[in-house]
C-alpha cells in the first residue's frame, strides 16, 4: 500500500495538497501526502508521534521552536527520514519549488 501512495504522490509531483491529502488513518499509522511550498511557514503545531517522511524533492526543512532553537532537516530526492514526536514549533522548506512529501505518522504502540 505504501508503495502506491509513493507511485500515486511521484505522478502528482508539485500539485499542492491543501489541505494534505489522508490516504490512510487507522489504529497502526496515517498516513498523509502533502507539499511544502518554498518561503512558507507553517503555523505553530506538534506532533505526538513518531513518524518516517518520504521527500521526493531536494531541500531544506528548517524547523523552529519557541525557545529560539533553530534545526535544519536536508533531504535529497526520494530520501526516507525517522522523526521522532516534537513539540510546539514551526517549518519552512528552502527548495527550488514545491517539495511532496508522504508522511507516516506511527501509532504509539506501534
Amino acid at each position: 500500500m505504501l508503495a502506491m501512495l509513493v507511485l500515486a504522490a511521484t505522478a502528482h509531483a508539485g500539485i499542492p495538497y491543501d489541505p494534505p491529502s489522508v490516504p490512510i488513518d487507522n489504529a497502526v499509522a496515517k498516513v498523509a501526502l502533502s507539499a511544502g511550498k518554498p518561503g512558507e511557514l507553517t503555523r505553530p503545531h506538534v506532533h505526538l508521534t513518531n513518524r518516517v517522511m518520504i521527500y521526493f524533492q531536494a531541500g531544506t526543512n528548517t524547523i523552529r521552536y519557541p525557545d529560539g532553537k533553530v534545526a535544519p532537516e536536508h533531504f535529497k530526492p526520494g530520501e526516507v527520514q525517522w522523526n521522532y514526536a516534537m513539540g510546539t514549533h514551526t517549518a519552512e522548506i528552502t527548495a527550488a519549488g514545491p517539495v511532496d512529501i508522504v508522511h507516516v505518522e506511527l501509532a504509539a504502540s506501534v
